[in-house]
C-alpha cells in the first residue's frame, strides 16, 4: 500500500502571517448566489468547533470507511455512516489547508464522493447530503473568500481550471453518483469492481484516512495553519 507522500501539505510551519479569525457563524440560514447556483446556508453551532474531537472523529469516519471498502472488495454489503457536521466542519478545514499547499486538492473530494456513492449503491437511492453539507459550511464560514485569498500564484492558474472544470461534479454531487450508478447491474458486483485492492475508488480513501492521520501526528491545527481560526 502506497503512503500518502505531499510535503507541502504535511508540513509542521504554520502559516503565521495570517491573521486568526473566527470562522464559526452563528446559526442562520441564508442564501448565497455563486456560479453554481443558489446554495441554502446554515451556520455551524459554535458548540460543536473543537479542534481535537472533531479531528478525531474525522480519523475514525474514515478510518472506518477504509475498512468498510475492504468488506465490499471481498463481496459483503455494508455502508457509512453519513458524516455528521462536526466531521463535515473539520474536513472544510483540511480541503483549505491541502489545497493552499498544493494548488488543488481533489483528493479529499474524492474520497468523500465515494463515501456518499456507496451510501447510495447500498440503500438504492442517490443522495450526497454530506457533500452538499460540506459546501455549506465551506461558504457559510468563509473558506471560499479565504481560498481565494490564500493562493499562491504559482498554483493560480490550475486553482481556477480546477475550479470551473472539475469542482462543479462535487458540487452538483447528484449528478455525479448517478453516472456511477447508472447501468449497474448489481450492488455486489458494482462494488466489488470499484473498491478492488488498488483501485482509484479505493486509494482515495486509503490516503485521506493515512493524511488525516499524519496531520494529527504531527500536530497541525489546519485552521490555525490557514489563519481561519483556533
Amino acid at each position: 500500500m502506497n503512503r500518502f507522500s505531499a510535503p507541502a501539505v504535511l508540513t509542521c510551519c504554520f502559516l503565521a502571517s495570517f491573521l486568526v479569525t473566527d470562522c464559526q457563524a452563528q446559526p442562520q440560514k441564508e442564501k448565497r448566489q455563486s456560479q453554481f447556483g443558489e446554495i441554502e446556508l446554515e451556520g455551524y453551532d459554535e458548540g460543536k468547533s473543537r479542534h481535537s474531537t472533531n479531528q478525531d472523529q474525522a480519523i475514525e469516519y474514515f478510518n472506518k470507511l477504509s475498512a468498510i471498502s475492504d468488506g465490499l472488495a471481498q463481496g459483503s454489503i455494508s455502508a457509512p455512516e453519513s458524516m455528521n457536521e462536526d466531521i463535515l466542519f473539520y474536513l472544510t478545514g483540511v480541503y483549505l489547508y491541502c489545497a493552499v499547499n498544493s494548488g488543488t486538492c481533489p483528493l479529499i473530494l474524492d474520497a468523500m464522493a465515494e463515501a456518499e456513492t456507496i451510501r447510495s449503491v447500498v440503500s438504492g437511492s442517490v443522495e450526497c447530503s454530506g457533500l452538499k453539507k460540506f459546501w455549506k459550511l465551506w461558504v457559510k464560514n468563509g473558506m471560499e473568500d479565504r481560498h481565494k485569498y490564500l493562493v499562491k500564484t504559482a498554483y493560480m492558474r490550475a486553482h481556477n481550471d480546477f475550479n470551473a472544470k472539475e469542482r462543479p461534479k462535487y458540487i452538483k454531487c447528484d449528478d455525479l453518483i448517478k453516472g456511477r450508478m447508472a447501468g449497474m447491474s448489481s450492488k455486489e458486483a458494482f462494488l466489488k469492481q470499484r473498491y478492488a485492492p488498488g483501485s482509484a475508488a479505493k486509494e482515495s480513501i486509503t490516503k485521506v484516512a493515512q493524511l488525516l492521520e499524519q496531520i494529527k501526528a504531527k500536530r497541525i491545527n489546519v485552521f490555525v495553519a490557514t489563519g481561519s481560526g483556533s
